[in-house]
Formats: C-alpha cells, structure tokens, sequence
C-alpha cells in the first residue's frame, strides 16, 4: 500500500517502501554531481546514444524507471531532451528531497519490494552508476528487469576497471570496479542476455590514474570525495566536456575506459523471477 509522505505537483515523494535508515547521503557528491559538470554530461550522452541505438525516439511517450536516481539530476536531463515521463526511485531520502521539477514520480522504493503497481510497468529502467553500490548485484538487476514491460530494456553504466580502484571509490561507496567479464557473469547470473557492452571515457584514464596517486594526501586533508570528483576550474571542466564530445564523436567502441556501459534484456525463455 502506498503512503504519501508530501504531496505536490511533481514534487511529492511516495513512501512506496517502508524507510531504512541504513541509507544516507553522501553531500559532498551530491553537491558537486550537477548538470554542468562534465562527467554528468558525458555519461548523459552515452546513455542518450545507448537509448537511440535500441530505435526508442525521443518524442515516444515512453515509461521509464530511473533506479537509485539520487538527486534526480539524470532524470532531469532525460526529461529536458524527450517527452519520456521518468519515474525517479531510490532508498535515500535525503537525496530524494533535492529532485525539483520531475515530470514523473518521485518515489522512496526499493525494488526487492516488486510492488504490483510497478512490476511490468517499464519501456527502459536506468540503473545510473547504482550497481558497483549493491552487495548482491545478480539479485538486484533481476528485480529491476522485473519491473521491465515486455519487449522493454535495462541500460546500466558502472564504474570500470578495478586497478582504477581508489580511496575516492571507498569514500562514495562503491564495492567494485567492473570489467566486461565481471558484467557479463552478473547478467548472466540475473537472467539478463547483453545486448551491447561498452566502455566510455578513454580520455579520462590518465586522469583517474592520477587521481588514484593523489587520493592518499586527499584522505589525510579529509576531502576526497572533493578531489576525487571536482574539476579545480570550470576552464578545465569545460575542456573535459569538450574532450568527451570529441570521444564520443571520433571513438564508437574505445578499448577501454572508466566507465562500463551495458544493454540488457531478460534473456529468452526467461519467466519473471518471483
């Protein structure tokens, strides 16, 4: 049964349910993490592409779950290029009382939950750097593939890469770094069949590298999510956003990257997974 626990139009945040206080906020991300800055922007892009090359149109009313949306700020940009109506879930309610401006439902959800009202409901689920957070991924994508409509896919981006592993990646949670081999198994062991699997953000390999060296002194000053994840300028975040356009452009499939980006269908011949 669905508990509301503010109303408002676009706004109002559906207790779907029952709160855990074990999730909380990491601020300092979520402060940096907005839609100027370029790592934003660029993962929005390669999430665009990944949409289009499934033929989903931007001016098709499709339903769409964005799951572990945080402050909603991919939602938003997904909203801002498309007519689609993104439903936004996520077990933080600290982060889920900074979304504004949703077209579609805000919701406290964790999709273990499989509420009736949701399941089968879905054109596309997102799963927007959520997975590398999760103890059980297997387990976790089979719920959100649950939630997919029939003929409706799953587009899931993580963090790449274990030797990028870093004290930055301890600090906002992340439990691993994924390979393709690492995200193919969790499919497979999901159910799920992969339709496409990518890596992104060749150019930012140097920089993560980097950042891995300098995490240490960060840690000691107590800011690492800051220096881990916020350009020293916006001269340079404006050059990073430029870079990444011209990846985009130039480099369809890179050979490698710091981010993994995955299409996935429940395979054939696969029921819904009570």
């Amino acid at each position: 049964m669905t508990m509301t626990a503010r109303q408002g139009e676009g706004t109002g945040i559906e207790m779907i349910s029952r709160p855990d206080a074990a999730a909380t906020l990491v601020e300092a991300w979520y402060d940096i993490a907005e839609a100027g800055h370029f790592w934003v922007q660029w993962r929005h892009a390669m999430l665009m592409r990944a949409a289009r090359s499934l033929g989903l149109r931007a001016d098709a009313p499709l339903a769409v779950l964005d799951v572990g949306c945080g402050h909603g700020v991919a939602s938003a940009m997904i909203e801002a290029e498309t007519v689609w109506r993104v439903d936004r879930a996520d077990l933080n309610l600290a982060a889920l009382e900074r979304v504004q401006g949703a077209r579609g439902r805000v919701m406290y959800y964790d999709v273990y939950d499989r509420s009736p009202g949701l399941v089968g409901r879905y054109d596309l689920v997102f799963l927007n750097d959520v997975l590398e957070h999760v103890e059980r991924p297997e387990a976790f994508v089979a719920a959100c593939l649950a939630h997919l409509a029939p003929g409706g896919r799953l587009i899931c981006n993580v963090p790449a890469s274990q030797a990028l592993y870093s004290a930055y990646d301890v600090a906002v949670g992340h439990l691993r770094r994924y390979s393709p081999a690492m995200m193919r198994q969790t499919m497979v062991q999901a159910a799920a069949e992969v339709l496409d699997l990518r890596y992104w953000g060749l150019a930012l390999v140097p920089i993560a590298c980097l950042r891995k060296a300098l995490m240490a002194r960060a840690a000691r000053r107590g800011d690492v999510v800051a220096a881990g994840f916020q350009p020293p300028s916006a001269l340079l975040n404006r050059a990073l956003s430029a870079l990444g356009r011209i990846e985009a452009r130039l480099i369809d499939r890179p050979v490698f990257g710091t981010s993994l980006l995955a299409v996935v269908r429940p395979a054939p011949g696969e029921g819904r997974r009570p």
